[in-house]
């Protein structure tokens, strides 16, 4: 065969093209090399060097994406909210699990409102969409779906599992997911259940929130008290647990990882702060042992957190409470390589730690007494069932905890039969009233 050949000479380089089209290609890099050189281009923000493209992997990592962020209670406001007014100018997408959630969405304006020191803030035009589930798409259908590179997980323990289930065939080995959630075990039933194979599964990241944050309406959330985020990156193929908490282990974070870092480090409402994963498991464990104790007593009790401390004989039921997950917690094998493990969680230590924290939230109601009061399934079991599984391993025995953790669920089972009872009353009256007027 014959080949035509053109010769184009640049920079003093030979350069040799076969058609046309590559020799329009070259050209437009000679004169992109020309302006840069005079100065006269600088890259755009889409616009990456060489050196980073050579070291992409997938799409994923060249451009991440909208962050999506699954689960609108008091938490997924607030972060929906500040990071729509972020710095970077993140795209944020909101997932709605029910249509009818969504259509109200649409209704009110497609807004979110944060409440801070009584001014309100409103910020519009935020996307949302209905996660649909692939149980109720085609097979051609689920691959037209948007790939989600970036995902926010802001809803309950209980409901974590089906929630993920829904989008789960949207999620790639280059996603990262980043949790923003009480208690402990998730990952590991996701693990099980979900994601079980280790080679395509997620990137997981976890957050710990201290902001004091609760809902108006649905739309609506007041800022009560400024706090912190901690954040940091799980480990990807751990073989066993002590290997997360190696505070040595060098743990490579994926480019959506990093993306959510910096926008979340970025956005000054968060005050959003990373940390190891060693460092970062033991503050998850810290704000564990406070959940343990305070919402399970104020769920029950239906009071504040400060008045828990107004009791002589609640007291001392906390005082148990902590003695048993001290024990527990210091008896993990994962952590008996951490230094100063045995100080750190001693019970005296928890115990301090558990009543500033009753100080600083007194006039707060707990999460779980509020969703008792809703009706609302709680986080027990991702709460003290955690701590319960953990001591049934370890030969340790948590009376004091697997009662009130019984007693929690008992109090649930209660409510919602008085209230299917007072609901069958109603309507037996209005069948009542209507025979008559008839």
């Amino acid at each position: 065969m014959v080949f035509s050949w053109s010769k184009i000479k640049e920079a003093n380089l030979g350069i040799y093209v076969r058609n046309s089209q590559k020799r329009r290609l070259i050209e437009g890099i000679c004169v992109r090399i020309r302006q840069t050189r005079n100065g006269e281009w600088q890259p755009e923000k889409h616009e990456v060097s060489s050196q980073e493209d050579a070291g992409r992997k997938s799409p994923a990592e060249t451009t991440p994406g909208t962050i999506y962020i699954l689960g609108t209670g008091s938490v997924g406001k607030l972060v929906a909210h500040a990071l729509v007014g972020t710095p970077c100018q993140s795209t944020v997408r909101l997932l709605f699990h029910r249509e009818d959630r969504l259509e109200e969405w649409y209704r009110q304006g497609c807004s979110i409102e944060v409440i801070r020191d009584g001014l309100p803030d409103v910020r519009r035009k935020i996307r949302a969409e209905f996660a649909k589930s692939p149980k109720d798409l085609p097979f051609f259908a689920r691959k037209k779906q948007r790939t989600i590179y970036l995902l926010v997980v802001a809803v309950k323990g209980p409901e974590t599992l089906s929630a993920i289930s829904r989008v789960a065939y949207r999620l790639t080995r280059y996603s990262t997911i980043l949790f923003l959630q009480n208690g402990m075990g998730i990952l590991d039933e996701l693990n099980e259940k979900v994601f079980t194979n280790p080679l395509t599964r997620p990137h997981y990241m976890l957050g710990i929130i201290s902001h004091g944050v609760y809902s108006n309406s649905r739309f609506s959330v007041t800022h009560a008290g400024t706090g912190t985020i901690a954040l940091g990156t799980v480990p990807r193929y751990p073989s066993k647990w002590s290997e997360r908490t190696n505070p040595n282990q060098n743990v490579l974070r994926p480019r959506t990882s990093q993306f959510l870092l910096r926008t979340f480090t970025r956005t000054p409402a968060l005050s959003a702060t990373i940390f190891e994963y060693s460092e970062l498991a033991q503050l998850q464990l810290e704000k564990l042992v406070v959940n343990c104790v305070i919402n399970p007593l104020t769920a029950i009790l239906d009071c504040k957190n400060g008045e828990l401390l107004a009791s002589d004989g609640v007291t001392r039921i906390m005082r148990i409470l902590v003695s048993e997950i001290s024990l527990v917690i210091r008896s993990l094998p994962e952590l008996q390589s951490t230094p100063n493990i045995q100080s750190r969680f001693s019970a005296a230590e928890m115990e301090e730690l558990t009543v500033r924290m009753a100080k600083m939230t007194a006039l707060n109601y707990s999460s779980m007494c509020q969703d008792l009061r809703a009706g609302k399934s709680t986080e027990i079991d991702y709460i003290t069932g955690y701590i319960v599984r953990r001591s049934k391993e370890v030969g340790i025995k948590c009376v004091m905890n697997e009662f009130l953790m019984r007693m929690v669920n008992e109090k649930l089972h209660m409510d919602m039969v008085q209230l299917s009872k007072q609901v069958t009353f109603l309507l037996d009256n209005q069948d009542d009233s209507k025979a008559e007027s008839e």
